[in-house]
Order: structure tokens, then sequence, then C-alpha cells
């Protein structure tokens, strides 16, 4: 149960700094279509998007791994 604990903690900070780093990205690069500067929503929105993808796929590597 300890080690239940300490993973779910270690989780929800590297959630938290994600988060944090994931916001503050459209601020150091700034990303200009046409003569407009583009939202950090989108920004954002497709860093969490990747993260989630990424993270599918090396879930499911590590998953085909075990079973062979």
């Amino acid at each position: 149960p300890i080690l239940l604990l300490l993973n779910l903690i270690a989780l929800a900070a590297a959630l938290l700094h994600s988060k944090t780093w994931f916001e503050l990205a459209p601020k150091a690069s700034i990303i200009i279509i046409g003569d407009k500067k583009l939202p950090s929503g989108p920004i954002v929105k497709g860093l969490w998007v990747a993260m989630v993808l990424i993270s599918i796929a090396i879930l499911a590597a590590v998953l085909l791994v075990q079973e062979g």
C-alpha cells in the first residue's frame, strides 16, 4: 500500500508539472499565423493531446512486450 501511495503522489506531481509547463510553453514560443498571434488555448490543448497519445503508445508497447 505504501508504494501505491508513493506512486500516486509521483503521478500527481508529474501531472502538476506538466500542467504548469504546458501553460508556460505558449509564452516561450509565440506562433504567428498570417498577421495574428495564435492564442495559447490551442497550443496547450495540442500539448495535452500529444502527451495522452504518447502515453497510450508507451503503455501499449509495454503491454505487448510483457505478453511476448
